[in-house]
């Protein structure tokens, strides 16, 4: 059982990733011993944070809370000395914590070749989870699975806390041994397999493969049942100007073929660039009630806003 290690969490802008909130745990001996909240001013202008009213509605934090904040260069040294040689975990933290940090240390212009950038084994629950077959992989659901409080999903301390405890009860559950951890150092970091059901796998005749992997796919298509009402974006009210998506790289999926190409066209009319593939560049997914599971998934692994369609009245 995992009895010290950091858990971390990072709240960011979705297209920009600028990291706006930092949230971790300490734990030691099982038992959690500090807990640290801190808002990070971003590097950008109150126009341009309010230019995304979704930050706000997925976050509920205001560029108000940001503007007197420290910037991450000026938190970056405390959390330097939590993290560095040590073990972090994180929830989706190849998508979301890794990669953000990565991006936020070159900004601003941590040298790769010396002792100021951080050295730390990470592990990540959410490949935990997938691989021990537990669906959706989510935070809020897993954390529902296993009865813990997850006060304010998307706090960056509420969210860490909670990754903590996850994080505990399943290598309680499962008696994870060994683990593999992603080795986070100056080249970015190398994901590894995670458990000793991918090692045995890997033993196995291709043919012997072929039909695992299949037989599991199945399995993961029945029990991922992700609906767009459950991890969209709650508005106070409909949008019905579409001009607060200017400059947004959008995503459509589960539209009909002529709503999704009047919404293209109304869209690009206002300045945004529709795009078929999410990366981390996506600003949001307008998503209709055909979505599949797959995008909203990758949706949620990349912190990236789901708009229901239904919600823009155009």
């Amino acid at each position: 059982m995992f009895k010290d290690f950091v858990a971390l969490d990072f709240e960011f802008m979705p297209s920009q990733r600028y990291i706006i909130q930092i949230g971790y745990v300490v734990v030691r001996g099982g038992q959690i011993v500090r807990k640290v909240e801190q808002m990070v001013k971003p590097p950008c202008s109150k126009r341009e944070y309010n230019h995304n009213p979704f930050i706000k509605k997925l976050t509920n934090i205001s560029y108000d809370r940001l503007e007197n904040a420290p910037t991450f260069d000026e938190v970056w040294k405390e959390l330097y000395s939590q993290i560095n040689n040590n073990i972090v975990v994180a929830h989706n933290a190849c998508s979301a914590e890794l990669s953000i940090l990565t991006k936020e240390l070159d900004r601003i212009g941590v040298n790769r070749n010396d002792s100021s950038w951080p050295k730390f084994e990470c592990y990540c629950t959410m490949e935990l989870a997938r691989d021990f077959e537990h669906y959706p992989c989510r935070l809020d659901s897993l954390c529902k699975e296993f009865n813990i409080e997850l006060p304010t999903h998307h706090n960056a301390l509420s969210d860490a806390e909670a990754t903590a405890k996850l994080l505990i009860e399943l290598s309680r559950v499962h008696n994870i041994r060994p683990w593999k951890p992603i080795q986070y150092d100056c080249y970015y970091y190398t994901s590894t397999s995670c458990c000793d059901s991918d090692t045995e796998r890997h033993k196995k005749s291709r043919k012997e493969q072929i039909s695992y992997l299949i037989n599991r796919n199945n399995e993961v298509r029945e029990k991922k049942n992700i609906k767009v009402s459950e991890i969209q974006v709650v508005l106070e009210e409909p949008i019905v100007n579409l001009n607060c998506f200017r400059n947004d790289i959008i995503v459509l999926t589960g539209l009909d073929a002529n709503d999704k190409e009047h919404l293209t066209m109304r869209l690009t009319s206002v300045g945004a660039t529709i795009k078929s593939s999410i990366t981390k560049n996506t600003s949001c997914i307008i998503a209709g009630n055909n979505a599949g599971w797959a995008k909203l998934e990758k949706a949620i692994e990349m912190n990236i806003p789901v708009i229901n369609r239904y919600d823009i009245k155009i």
